[in-house]
């Protein structure tokens, strides 16, 4: 059974965007490369909201000879939340799927045989599957960066949530990277 991961970049102060949505700050480079290249190998799908789907879109143009984050991003089966989107291109590769209905979605990634099922950033997605309980796993690289305020990705609303530490690695650059484990509730 695949679990629902989510990764995110998160400032010192815990949020993953500034209030305009900019994420200036958060380095993903060295260390921060060569996490993301180890923890990709344990993904076999992407699930993002139209958001997040938009701004990392971009990766379809770029070279993957030599570049295994792109050969990711590229090759990577994605799933596209939302209300508004009819397709999800992605340019010379296979489009993302568009699913309104993320209840049905995540039972299905659930149930399927393979890797985990990652969700990048995504904000309000990630909120709201916090929320109905449907998240197994939190990956959060802090950076040493904090924004004063901000987006996060934790819901503002309902009971608190209860992780186990499962994981906690520094970096030489600095980002500390936490892998939680969400507690089921009762």
């Amino acid at each position: 059974m695949a679990k629902i991961v989510v990764a995110e970049f998160v400032s010192a102060d815990g949020f993953i965007a500034r209030p305009d949505g900019n994420m200036e700050g958060f380095n993903a480079e060295g260390d921060t490369t060569e996490h993301l290249i180890e923890v990709q190998r344990q993904w076999d799908c992407l699930l993002m909201g139209r958001v997040a789907y938009e701004m990392v879109r971009g990766w379809a143009d770029a070279p993957v000879e030599g570049n295994p984050i792109a050969k990711f991003m590229n090759t990577v089966p994605k799933v596209v939340v939302s209300r508004t989107l009819r397709e999800a291109p992605w340019g010379r590769w296979p489009p993302a799927r568009v699913v309104r209905n993320v209840a049905k979605e995540i039972r299905q990634q659930r149930a399927r045989k393979g890797k985990d099922t990652a969700i990048l950033g995504s904000g309000k997605l990630v909120q709201h599957l916090l929320a109905h309980g449907w998240v197994d796993e939190l990956l959060l690289d802090v950076h040493p960066v904090a924004f004063g305020r901000g987006k996060t990705w934790a819901p503002a609303h309902g009971p608190d949530l209860r992780l186990t530490l499962v994981g906690a690695k520094a970096d030489g650059s600095g980002i500390v990277s936490l892998r939680y484990r969400v507690k089921k509730r009762r």
